[in-house]
């Protein structure tokens, strides 16, 4: 009886998630539809639970933003908008509404320009989403060994050369693939910013009580994070200032939720 039991639970188990993912799906049409109806808490409130559910994507932010921004909550609305495009780097709309919304709220703000070689990257690490790139990086896998071989074996020396070149740009695009998705994997499970919640943050020397007063952070600052010690957060703001700030002060990306 305990093993037919098991062997019943066990066949039951798909039909769990399914419902799961029914339920996911449910909330998520009624957060839109909140939405649309201008009811931005009830939209908050259905966006919120998804991520306890396993639901957890780049949209699902985006429109969680939207929803904070509407309540003229902009710290949670930043860290959304935020955190959708650290698991979408090319979520055209969630980029959009962030630099809309910061402009709004920081337009006289000192930024340290990126260099050469960050814009590089940027404009290579957002073309696509991390699992187009990982895709990418699998059929490059399965295409170089036989651009090679058809290489090899060629007798023709045009087509030798032409697969040569072929090969080459196979190689340049598998690796620029690989540090592409090792980066994203690294970066989504280790979120290296966070968004200033609290209003006036003071930025300290050191962590603890010894340190003094550098500068103050605004609410709604994204920062770096560079270090942590216990309770505290060493930050690099955007104005190229680096000191600690109390954790509690800021939503750090790891997080679900804002």
């Amino acid at each position: 009886m305990k093993k037919l039991s098991i062997i019943i639970f066990a066949l039951c188990l798909p039909l769990f998630s399914v419902a799961e993912d029914d339920y996911a799906e449910l909330l998520f049409e009624q957060g839109v539809t909140a939405y649309n109806a201008e009811n931005y808490d009830v939209a908050i409130t259905s966006f919120r639970k998804l991520p306890e559910l396993g639901y957890i994507s780049a949209d699902l932010y985006y429109n969680l933003g939207n929803a904070y921004y509407r309540e003229a909550e902009f710290a949670n609305t930043i860290w959304c908008y935020e955190k959708a495009l650290l698991l979408n780097p090319s979520h055209d709309d969630a980029k959009f509404n962030l630099e809309f919304l910061n402009n709004e709220l920081f337009s006289d703000r000192d930024s340290v320009p990126p260099s050469f070689f960050n814009e590089i990257w940027n404009f290579l690490y957002t073309l696509f989403s991390p699992t187009t790139w990982i895709i990418l990086f699998l059929i490059l896998q399965l295409v170089l060994p036989a651009l090679i071989l058809i290489f090899f074996f060629s007798a023709s020396r045009k087509k030798r050369r032409m697969f040569f070149y072929f090969s080459v740009l196979a190689l340049f695009l598998y690796l620029i693939s690989l540090c592409i998705s090792s980066w994203a994997y690294y970066s989504i499970n280790n979120p290296s910013k966070a968004v200033i919640k609290n209003l006036s943050v003071p930025v300290r020397s050191e962590p603890g009580q010894g340190g003094t007063n550098i500068v103050v952070v605004e609410q709604a600052n994204t920062v770096q994070i560079l270090d942590r010690s216990e309770n505290w957060l060493k930050i690099e703001l955007p104005d190229g200032n680096v000191g600690w700030i109390l954790s509690e002060y800021a939503l750090d990306l790891s997080r679900d939720l804002p």
